[in-house]
């Protein structure tokens, strides 16, 4: 049964105040009070993570969940979790935090639908991205430690983290992944290792979770790392400068466009073949995706990149794909083309990569009488 306001001391309700003003000195303060319960409800069965989160209000979602708030509460009247809260207005660093934290992916209100379903009726989709993608840090963490008849860990501790933010990325475009390795050399370093972690991952979330998109994605991105990296040595040393500009070719060499039209043809053909050597035939997923390939020619919509990110990541809206960086696919790109002031761009690096197919191809914009 939700609490009513009157059962709430003076305090608890002075919490609530605070935490809808955005005031986590108050907060801070009033958690220290013997007469507030980190998990008090309001009237509407909703506790002050739920109303942090609904605010967006990161910094103080981090404190109460660092003080023991429950993050999947659910005595809200319609049985909305903080999740779901954070995931309806697009708060992207809550939705994380919750997460971290343990929130319930497939937690469901009073209409039975889940903080990803919530998120995507109203258009949130990179919300629905980021829940979809999850994978807990416990996935990765059991490979860092030795079991059965194992001498060692798999995994180094040192690439838990990076290896965990590698998994998790929504943009699996493969340039957005090539410059993740480039700025995480350590992955690179440790190629061999990862890789068969990551195959390890794949069979895992299709047999043992029946997670067929996770399965699928980690595949790639395995499938990816091994391409990127097919003629790295690393018995030979070179410096970061040198290493930094053989993985570059390798994404000008990916992006590189056919002449009439400049469709990355080999980006085309190198995701094609990633899907096709996906070991699971039997995944009903990787089955819809080889369907739906077979009837489109290279070259042409959609591309094998729209069809992988539209399973992994979901349907989008029409206007979602209306301003994306034309070198890494991100959706948050801040710079033009000087010349033709059409191709967007992240920043000068994706520019500068994207710049020899570009050319030949930018044009003057036509300048009206």
């Amino acid at each position: 049964m939700v609490a009513s306001m009157s059962d709430l001391s003076q305090n608890e309700k002075l919490l609530i105040q605070k935490i809808c003003e955005n005031n986590l000195e108050e907060v801070k303060q009033l958690l220290n009070e013997s007469d507030v319960r980190i998990n008090c409800c309001d009237e509407n069965g909703m506790n002050g993570l739920q109303h942090a989160a609904y605010k967006g209000n990161d910094h103080i979602c981090h404190y109460l969940v660092e003080r023991g708030a429950d993050v999947n509460n659910s005595q809200q009247i319609q049985g909305y979790t903080a999740l779901m809260f954070a995931a309806l207005g697009g708060h992207h660093s809550v939705v994380n935090l919750l997460l971290d934290s343990g929130a319930h992916i497939r937690a469901v209100n009073s209409v039975n639908r889940n903080a990803a379903q919530m998120a995507a009726f109203v258009g949130q989709h990179s919300a629905v991205a980021i829940i979809n993608n999850y994978i807990p840090r416990e996935d990765i963490d059991y490979y860092t430690r030795v079991h059965g008849l194992e001498t060692e860990p798999r995994l180094s501790a040192r690439l838990a983290t990076p290896l965990h933010s590698f998994v998790r990325q929504t943009n699996i475009h493969p340039i957005r992944i090539g410059l993740f390795l480039k700025n995480n050399w350590i992955l690179i370093e440790n190629v061999n290792k990862l890789i068969k972690v990551l195959e390890m991952i794949c069979e895992k979330q299709f047999k043992d979770k029946q997670n067929e998109m996770i399965s699928l994605k980690i595949h790639y991105l395995a499938h990816l790392h091994k391409e990127l990296l097919k003629d790295y040595n690393k018995d030979i040393k070179h410096t970061k400068e040198d290493n930094n500009k053989r993985l570059e070719q390798v994404l000008k060499t990916w992006l590189k466009g056919r002449e009439s039209d400049g469709f990355p043809v080999f980006l085309e053909q190198l995701l094609r073949q990633s899907i096709r050597e996906y070991p699971y035939h039997e995944c009903a997923l990787f089955q819809q995706l080889i369907r739906t390939l077979s009837t489109v020619e290279i070259g042409s919509e959609p591309s094998a990149l729209s069809i992988l990110s539209q399973a992994i990541n979901g349907q989008k809206g029409f206007d979602d794909e209306s301003l994306v960086c034309s070198t890494c696919g991100d959706t948050t790109p801040t710079k033009r083309c000087s010349k033709c002031r059409q191709t967007s761009y992240c920043n000068i690096d994706c520019q500068r990569l994207h710049w020899s197919s570009h050319k030949k191809l930018c044009k003057l914009p036509e300048t009206t009488d």
